[in-house]
């Protein structure tokens, strides 16, 4: 691709802009996705591939031009309710690979997806995209309509995969020709670790406080001057500011060429009479061969697949095997029968007789302290038993009393939730011992909560936990709640893991950034810069606080390290 990009007058883009990082940000009806529109048809014309990720249903359009009825663009278009090929929320790999085998330019429409559906698409696809262009590295444009709702601000279980897997693809696909676009009218709701990504933005309409505000901190991450975000506000439709510090080296205002293809994003206005547009025509072959050759590949190399063809493969191995089975049962004598009931007969009456003496030594000593064999545990046995010839049934009464008195020394039947969490985090790293905010962070409270204070002093009280100054420690009644948990073997790794699953993501983005070049420091701005966060944000003075108050990092003054207790192979 070697030709420039015309998206206005005295704006032209050179042509690596195929593998840049940009964002159009505005409110609704301010034209930020008719300008991306524009930058998808120059990129097309240009000669380079494009991808939509379309999750309102409108890119269909660029298959038309701009009057409705002439073709448009080649784009493919998968799903929504004008794709030439259905799409299926599990069909993420196979796209992938298809976008990058086949190097055809498409729109993924994702706009009928349920939230489950299209976090499993995304991050299938984002996933294995990365993966197959780092084997084959080549130019190509990933576009992300309303993109706040694929890498949310705010990251939830249900999310954290597809926000993952779309982070590292936007932070590392560049070095494999892999470009991004990011279109949203909320950025405020755009996860900051991928919108400071980006180098340039066109800015358009904004009229929202928190809009402006997410935009300050993203030119502040950039050193740029915010005094124009006041006019944002008054931007004619289709004006938008262009901020490119580094690629472009531009800060300047401009009025978008119009588009060549039909606009489907345009609002419908009241008296429009509606027309429905057939899409152009497109030559299927091609991709329907490729979808074909894809398919076969990823059955016989999909993990899911191989093990689904397993489990069918045993299931009829195993009535294979109660085939012969009933066969052989079916030419047996009778009397060879009936010999084998017997012979289990009396395997039962000898394997009774030991329970009847086990159990009576049992009762016989009076240890009711003593745990009882898991067998006369349950009630049904205990009646069963006690009905049989030769079986005490003060028994019966003494397991009653017993139970109870398991019952109420049991120890740590009545802590709450909290408090077992609390014990469980002790236990994992014992036999060291940790701060209270230490133990909140793995226990998942506030160390300065009511709550946490309660579930602390209730674990006092029981003697489950030993202070010793700020030092928390689990004792062995304590273990004895958790007798299961296990500490992880002692290394950075480990503990990395142990505490990254805990940080929210940004926090746990630091601590790996200042472990990986243990023992050197960085300012915070460093910091800031090494990880995407503006260093004067108070996200990052939030993240940095909840690492230091934690004993993961070391603070001095304005520079920051990892804590040497995260180093234990060093004997630190």
């Amino acid at each position: 691709m070697a030709r420039t990009l015309h998206l206005a007058y005295n704006l032209k883009l050179p042509s690596d802009a195929v593998t840049q990082k940009l964002a159009f940000l505005g409110i609704s009806g301010s034209g930020k996705t008719f300008a991306a529109g524009r930058f998808v048809e120059e990129l097309t014309e240009a000669g380079a591939q494009v991808v939509v990720v379309d999750t309102v249903g409108n890119w269909w359009g660029l298959r038309l031009a701009a009057d409705g009825a002439q073709p448009g663009l080649p784009f493919v278009v998968f799903g929504g309710d004008r794709g030439d090929v259905p799409l299926e929320p599990t069909g993420g790999t196979l796209v992938a690979d298809l976008i990058a085998e086949n190097g055809a330019s498409m729109v993924l429409d994702v706009s009928d997806f349920t939230g489950g559906e299209l976090h499993r698409f995304v991050a299938d696809f984002a996933t294995r995209l990365l993966k197959v262009k780092k084997k084959a590295p080549s130019p190509l444009m990933i576009v992300w309509e309303e993109v706040q709702d694929v890498v949310p601000q705010r990251v939830m279980a249900d999310t954290a995969r597809m926000v993952g897997a779309v982070e590292k693809l936007v932070k590392k696909g560049r070095n494999y020709g892999v470009g991004t676009t990011l279109i949203s009218q909320r950025p405020q709701a755009v996860n900051k670790d991928v919108l400071n990504q980006v180098e340039t933005v066109f800015a358009f309409r904004t009229n929202g406080s928190q809009e402006r505000k997410a935009l300050g901190e993203w030119m502040a991450s950039k050193n740029l001057r915010n005094y124009d975000l006041d006019e944002l506000p008054s931007l004619s439709t289709g004006t938008a500011f262009v901020w490119s510090p580094n690629w472009l080296n531009i800060f300047s205002k401009h009025q978008i060429d119009r588009k060549k293809t039909f606009d489907a994003s345009k609002t419908p206005t009241f008296g429009d009479k509606k027309s429905v547009r057939a899409l152009a025509p497109i030559d299927l072959e091609k991709i329907s061969k490729s979808m074909t050759e894809t398919i076969e590949r990823t059955r016989e190399s999909d993990p899911v697949a191989l093990k689904k063809r397993i489990a069918e493969l045993e299931r009829e191995l195993a009535v294979k095997k109660a085939e012969r089975v009933v066969e052989r049962v079916e030419v047996r004598d009778v009397k060879a029968i009936a010999s084998l009931g017997a012979l289990v007969e009396q395997e039962l009456t000898t394997s009774l007789r030991k329970i009847r003496e086990a159990t009576a030594m049992i009762v016989d000593s009076h240890k009711y302290a003593m745990p009882v064999p898991q067998l006369v545990r349950h009630a049904d046995v205990v009646k069963e038993l006690s009905a049989k010839p030769g079986f005490s049934k003060p028994f019966v009464q003494h397991k009653e009393k017993h139970d109870e008195g398991v019952k109420r020394t049991r120890p740590g039947e009545d802590l709450r939730k909290g408090a077992r969490t609390m014990l469980v985090a002790l236990a994992s790293m014992r036999p060291k011992s940790l701060t209270r905010e230490q133990v909140a962070l793995l226990s998942g409270l506030s160390p300065s909560s009511g709550t946490f204070s309660a579930y602390l002093s209730d674990l006092r009280k029981g003697n489950y936990i030993a202070e010793e100054g700020s030092s928390i420690s689990i004792t062995q009644k304590g273990m004895t709640v958790v007798p299961d948990i296990s500490p992880p073997e002692p290394t950075t790794a480990n503990l990395l893991s142990l505490w990254g699953s805990k940080l929210r993501a940004g926090a746990r983005k630091m601590l790996e950034d200042l472990v990986d070049i243990y023992p050197a420091e960085r300012t915070r701005r460093a910091l800031g810069e090494a990880v995407g966060i503006v260093a004067t944000s108070g996200t990052f003075s939030a993240y940095l606080s909840d690492l230091h108050r934690s004993g993961l990092i070391d603070k001095r003054g304005d520079v920051v390290s990892a804590s040497p207790s995260l180093f234990p192979a060093r004997g630190l």
